[in-house]
């Protein structure tokens, strides 16, 4: 209930602050370079069989963010910084489905409030270059596609095969790390950016709070991606790689290093009618997941009335390596090859500022668990925009 009313709290001295009926504080500080939004969302999201556990959990993620432009506040051009805050709160669902991708992209392991982004960036050469410094999320800006940004399976965000990489995941959501990215825009058509981040993201004994390391031995994760763009599409390639070593599979203590690399397609195919086609993969020697495929297609109107609207299908398939497969079938707990979830969302745009968003999933060998039947999940999301 606290959590509720915190929430409540905040979208009121929100909505009190932006309208113009009280003063139109939000547009005063528009006019002098402060952009403020808030994006909130609430999930309903039940496991209906199958799995580990049929239980409904509730979840809710606050976003809250300030961007700053400095040209307007100081008089420096092409310069801009950002402000993010992050809150969550709720149930795991994958602790009922048992999956190894995660059917909801706003669960997160702890019920917190936390600093999630906080950059400065500058532009240069007449806007075609930009250097951007802080704590930065890797997944605004890499492993992009905007029509799979649709769905809540978080493997539609950051490919699994690099999500579950590193001591405490790469600097994604929820839990980021300072960062230095540069990027090259020479024609309209093509840019090129890499970043280096580093290698631990937040406090592995403190999940709450804000936490920010640079620590030498955490080592670094580089990443580079390169992008040809065409009207209304997007084709793009990346690699990454630790700088650190980890413990190998099936030959400890020996180390190895974590690197792979991946595709990304996106492209309306046809009027209102856009799909995705994504793959990656990641070194299996420290990596159970090796390969992770998505694809979808996503319709805008479909419904004559509905012409905002947007309904979606996908699928999302990560493959476990022969690394991992060996070392649990030593162990006497073989593992299935793959997990592949298919997934059916609907956004109803009732207005700008408010969304309705049903999902239904369908996980085969969730968790490459064997002893795990395969799960429906069925999930209901509010979105509130200011």
């Amino acid at each position: 209930m606290l959590a509720v009313q915190k929430l409540m709290l905040i979208c009121f001295l929100f909505v009190f602050l932006s309208s113009p009926g009280w003063g139109g504080v939000g547009s005063q500080l528009s006019d002098l370079g402060i952009d403020v939004s808030l994006v909130v969302k609430e999930e309903i999201n039940k496991t209906l069989s199958g799995g580990v556990k049929k239980e409904t959990v509730y979840l809710d993620n606050i976003d809250l963010k300030f961007a700053f432009d400095g040209d307007k506040l100081a008089g420096l051009k092409g310069s801009s910084a950002f402000l993010y805050i992050l809150a969550d709160h709720g149930g795991d669902p994958s602790t009922n489905v048992g999956d190894e991708q995660g059917t909801s992209n706003i669960e997160t392991n702890a019920d917190t409030a936390r600093i999630y982004e906080l950059w400065v960036q500058q532009l240069l050469l007449e806007d075609k270059v930009s250097v951007l410094f802080g704590v930065h999320d890797l997944n605004s800006e890499f492993y992009v596609t905007d029509t799979s940004g649709l769905f809540f399976n978080s493997s539609f965000g950051v490919g699994r095969e690099l999500s579950q990489t590193g001591v405490n995941g790469p600097s994604i959501f929820p839990i980021t790390a300072p960062a230095v990215r540069l990027r090259v825009d020479p024609t309209k058509s093509f840019y090129l950016q890499v970043g280096v981040f580093n290698g631990q993201s937040g406090d592995l004994n403190d999940p709450k709070g804000t936490h920010f390391r640079f620590n030498r031995d955490d080592g670094r994760l580089l990443i580079s991606e390169a992008a040809y763009l065409r009207e209304k599409g997007k084709y793009a390639i990346g690699t990454w790689a630790y700088t650190a070593t980890f413990e190998h599979l099936t030959l400890a203590p020996e180390r190895a290093t974590s690197y792979g690399t991946y595709f990304l397609a996106d492209q309306e195919v046809a009027k209102d009618i856009s799909a995705f086609l994504r793959y990656g993969v990641a070194s299996a020697e420290v990596n159970s997941v090796h390969s992770n495929l998505g694809a979808g297609v996503v319709f805008t109107g479909l419904l004559p009335s509905r012409e905002s609207d947007r309904f979606g299908l996908a699928l999302t398939k990560v493959t476990a390596g022969d690394e991992i497969r060996q070392a649990q079938e030593a162990a006497g707990e073989p593992i299935e090859k793959a997990e592949t979830t298919f997934e059916a969302n609907y956004r109803i745009e009732l207005c700008s500022s408010f969304v309705i968003q049903p999902d239904l999933q369908y996980v085969t060998n969730p968790g490459l668990n064997p002893a795990l039947d395969n799960a429906w999940v069925a999930a209901t999301r509010l979105e509130f925009n200011f």
